[in-house]
């Protein structure tokens, strides 16, 4: 659960950042369009410039409209996730995607001793495995001879009259020691040690299997924590190199010395690097998430 309402909370704070980036492409490209309607109208633009640029803006509102959408179906995931049946209550989450990059992996050794030590899962299937072990053995020691020491003590009352010196009270008391020993039982006892001893060997296959499995979840998280911080570095550095290209596309046109196909592609290329940027803050967030969640970390 924790794992789950993690994952819904970093993709709703990409979302939104994703959707801030789409309202400033928006925004940009309005400008851009008041800027080629009037080079249009001093004819220092060719009228199907303002064409494209219309086309454009209509792909990036479609778009944000989608955006925006998904961000409200994220939301609602997440009430379901808190248990939130009004659909009034408002939830407002706040968070950074961009604090805390500089994140030191941890040695696959020491991840996966304390994953060992830590997983409630792992622990409960060790427990398992020692509670067969003792059914086991219980439903061996039927087969074993059974010394049991027997001892009663009591007072008895005579109903009636008595006659002589008898009392009417009497102390009773026995104690004896006796054997029990299983001669024949047509196979039962034989028949529940093999169903326990075959409890017993699937209970060390679970275990086993779930040792390889935590094996692999740590592994893969570590891997998925290094690669989304190559991640991240690498597409940090191509939002400001789109940035940049927007801005001299944007100035060449202005100028008369570039096409408008040239800023609408820079302009695209921005908003991609910017929605891959958030997206490889959220899945680097989500590594962690998935590590603390491999190794059994509270």
């Amino acid at each position: 659960m924790v794992f789950n309402v993690s994952s819904v909370f970093c993709t709703i704070l990409a979302q939104r950042k994703m959707v801030e980036s789409i309202e400033f492409a928006a925004s940009t490209l309005n400008e851009h369009q008041d800027m080629v309607r009037n080079m249009v109208a001093v004819q220092k633009a060719a009228p199907v410039d303002l064409l494209r640029t219309e086309v454009r803006l209509a792909e990036i509102k479609e778009r944000l409209i989608k955006e925006r959408n998904a961000l409200a179906v994220q939301y609602e995931a997440l009430r379901a996730m808190l248990g939130l049946s009004d659909p009034n209550v408002h939830i407002e989450i706040q968070g950074d995607l961009e604090s805390e990059l500089d994140i030191t992996v941890p040695d696959a050794n020491v991840a996966m001793t304390k994953a060992l030590a830590s997983r409630d899962d792992l622990l409960a299937a060790r427990a398992q495995l020692q509670a067969q072990a003792r059914t086991l053995e219980s439903v061996r020691a039927t087969r074993w001879p059974q010394l049991f020491l027997q001892g009663s003590y009591g007072a008895r009352w005579a109903a009636g009259h008595t006659m002589g010196t008898t009392s009417e009270l009497d102390d009773i008391g026995r104690i004896g020691v006796g054997l029990e020993m299983l001669i024949f039982d047509g196979g039962v006892v034989d028949a529940k040690i093999k169903e326990q001893v075959a409890k017993l060997v699937a209970a060390r296959h679970r275990l086993r299997k779930l040792e390889l499995k935590i094996q692999v979840d740590v592994q893969t998280a570590i891997r998925n924590i290094l690669a989304a911080q190559e991640r991240t570095r690498a597409v940090q550095a191509s939002v400001e190199q789109a940035a940049e290209g927007l801005s001299i596309e944007r100035e060449r046109y202005e100028l008369g010395k570039g096409a408008i196909l040239d800023v609408l592609d820079a302009q695209s290329a921005l908003l991609d690097a910017q929605t891959n940027y958030y997206k490889a803050l959220a899945d680097l967030h989500l590594a962690i998430a998935q590590f603390k969640l491999a190794t059994g970390e509270q």
